[in-house]
Parts: C-alpha cells; sequence; structure tokens
C-alpha cells in the first residue's frame, strides 16, 4: 500500500485524519476554534518542535507563501488487483 498526499481540509482534520507537513514531518491536531483571529484558528503539535504552531483554516502556515510546515492530509492508495491471464 502507498501514501498520497491531498490539501489540508479542517472537516477531516476534525475527524482524525493523519496529518503532516509539507516535508513529512508528523503532526497532532490539537485545536481548531473559529472564534479566533484567521491565523489562529488551527493548532498542531509538530513532532520535534517544542510549541504548537498556529495556522489559517486552509492549512498554510503563511497565507502568501508556501512553506515546509504547511499542512497536508495523508491517504493510504489501496494497490489495484492484478488481473490473472
Amino acid at each position: 500500500m502507498s501514501v498520497e498526499l491531498i490539501p489540508y481540509d479542517n472537516a477531516k482534520a476534525l475527524k482524525g485524519a493523519v496529518l503532516v507537513t509539507r516535508d513529512l514531518r508528523p503532526v497532532q491536531f490539537i485545536e481548531y476554534n473559529p472564534k479566533l483571529k484567521e491565523m489562529v484558528r488551527v493548532r498542531v503539535q509538530i513532532k520535534g518542535l517544542h510549541a504548537p504552531m498556529t495556522y489559517f483554516e486552509n492549512g498554510r502556515r503563511i497565507l502568501e507563501n508556501e512553506t515546509k510546515y504547511d499542512l497536508f492530509i495523508v491517504v493510504e492508495k489501496k494497490a489495484k488487483k492484478r488481473k490473472a491471464k
């Protein structure tokens, strides 16, 4: 089985989707708070960092630029069965 990275989806993250950063660091989802300012509504802990990080709802760390810390969802791709000849 292989994996695929798809763009961050807040609804899927809330349901427990597996998250990683753009540079494939494991991420633990902590909180989503829609009442906070847009740039800090999503809070996660990235493996290897001491403090949690905050994000926009689209999984971007910085809205204007891509960074190695942007969030993605890991999806397992099922292997296609080969047809017997």
